[in-house]
């Protein structure tokens, strides 16, 4: 058996999910190029057509994914964008931004504050997550 899947079990196992099979079927991109190789498959001969969007349009929340605090950011629009029904025309959370240890927040939406916080970096995560340990 290998370790990943053995892992993976264990994992399952102390999810208390045993046994609940994740996915049918698995394909490494190898195997994937070798399948298209030995079918012959010519990208360059297939017809145009439209973009498949299986999962709808993005939004301008995955855009900001990739940088620091920019998770939070999406998580914070977002939550606006569920309390008070209204789409954000500008995201304009910058206090969570940036790479400087631990950055803190607190927004007001829909009557409410909101307090957040980002750690950059796994001491700072250390840091800030002994903060809010049980004393």
């Amino acid at each position: 058996m290998r370790r990943g899947y053995r892992v993976w079990v264990l994992l399952l196992k102390h999810l208390g999910i045993e046994g609940m099979r994740d996915m049918d079927y698995v394909i490494t991109t190898r195997e994937l190029a070798r399948l298209i190789k030995r079918t012959g498959l010519d990208f360059t001969g297939l017809p145009e057509e439209n973009f498949d969007d299986p999962l709808g349009e993005s939004t301008g929340a995955a855009v900001i994914f990739g940088t620091t605090g920019g998770v939070m950011e999406a998580a914070l629009r977002t939550a606006v964008e569920t309390l008070t029904g209204e789409e954000l025309a500008k995201v304009d959370f910058e206090d969570v931004r940036g790479t400087d240890g631990i950055k803190e927040a607190t927004y007001n939406v829909a009557g409410m504050d909101v307090k957040v916080a980002v750690a950059s970096g796994l001491q700072n995560a250390k840091e800030l997550l002994d903060k809010f340990a049980p004393l």
